[in-house]
């Protein structure tokens, strides 16, 4: 009798699965006047892949080849820094040379080293 009811919640019970990550929908630039706006920005690390994900949708004003520095601070404290340079191939296609006008960065992925990732305090999740 027992077996069964343990049986029948094992087959009846959701299952869930928890991951760690962290996220963000707040951009900052770190220029005065940059004519560069977001309009919808998403990034999330989920250190289980030591991957970091972004998605940006913005507008500018300018024409000009750029480079990323994305820093991702926990508790205070950078834990790492990504960078990527969009004209070197070292990110996301179709972002070399910024065009005045609306744009969309896709999904993009970044690996990120497993010492950083070790070094994020387990509570920041």
């Amino acid at each position: 009798m027992i077996s069964w009811i343990v049986s029948a919640l094992l087959i009846f019970s959701p299952f869930v699965q928890a991951t760690r990550q962290l996220s963000s929908i707040s951009l900052v630039t770190c220029q005065k006047n940059s004519q560069f706006s977001a309009s919808q920005f998403n990034i999330t690390f989920a250190p289980d892949e030591n991957s970091l994900y972004a998605w940006l949708q913005g507008a500018s004003t300018i024409d000009v080849n750029f480079t990323v520095d994305m820093f991702v601070k926990a508790y205070g404290l950078q834990v790492f820094k990504v960078h990527f340079d969009p004209c070197a191939g070292s990110g996301p296609v179709g972002l070399c040379g910024m065009q005045p006008g609306p744009f969309t960065l896709p999904r993009a992925q970044f690996q990120i080293d497993p010492a950083a990732v070790s070094k994020i305090p387990g509570k920041s999740y």
